[in-house]
């Protein structure tokens, strides 16, 4: 239940996504495959994931939510099945070196697996 704790001073959208995985260079070169797998998995999970019978009331109570902040947030979060583009990737820079926690931008392929 929503105890009041927190409350919300406004949004600030971000061009990059809540959720990205990320691996070292070494994970990449050794266990490539393995995280080919793992994408696959959470690939086939995340598309069904809305769908599952009663996930707003699972996540309610799973997280101490209010039931209709879960709906709410259900309604507006999606799970892209793809990479970061190129495009999101120096987007994402720009916005960090505006803020100051960057002190340059890199190529978009520096990060990108392909």
């Amino acid at each position: 239940m929503d105890n009041g704790t927190f409350r919300r001073l406004g949004d600030c959208p971000t061009p990059w996504p809540c959720f990205v995985i990320a691996a070292r260079e070494g994970f990449l070169s050794e266990r490539g495959g393995t995280l080919r797998h793992i994408l696959e998995v959470i690939n086939t999970y995340s598309m069904e994931f809305k769908e599952i019978p009663s996930i707003d009331r699972t996540l309610a109570n799973r997280y101490g939510q209010d039931l209709e902040d879960v709906r709410q947030w259900l309604g507006v979060t999606r799970w892209s099945q793809g990479k970061l583009s190129g495009e999101t990737v120096l987007q994402v820079q720009e916005r960090l070196l505006a803020l100051d926690l960057i002190q340059g931008t890199k190529a978009p392929e520096t990060f990108l697996w392909p």
